[in-house]
């Protein structure tokens, strides 16, 4: 699973799960950094990707964790 942060002048990416790492505390560093971009831009864009092999679970706790950050823009991109 990856998100990525842009606007309309480009992208680059935040951040993503390396193997072994524990979910919450990715989710407190990435909700900390998209705040941190969230109020330098916001107009900011971020995109959500994640394949199949990524439980649904995840992708909701990231998606809970981009929403309390402050971001009302979201894109959702699967991968096959």
């Amino acid at each position: 699973m990856a998100i990525s942060t842009g606007s309309q002048k480009g992208s680059d990416a935040t951040a993503c799960r390396p193997p072994g790492q524990r979910y919450s505390k990715l989710h407190y560093i990435l909700e900390s950094a998209l705040q941190e971009r969230e109020r330098a831009n916001p107009d900011l864009i971020v995109q959500l990707r994640a394949d199949e092999s990524v439980l649904y679970k995840h992708v909701a706790k990231t998606m809970a964790i981009i929403e309390r950050s402050g971001i009302s823009k979201l894109a959702v991109v699967t991968i096959n």
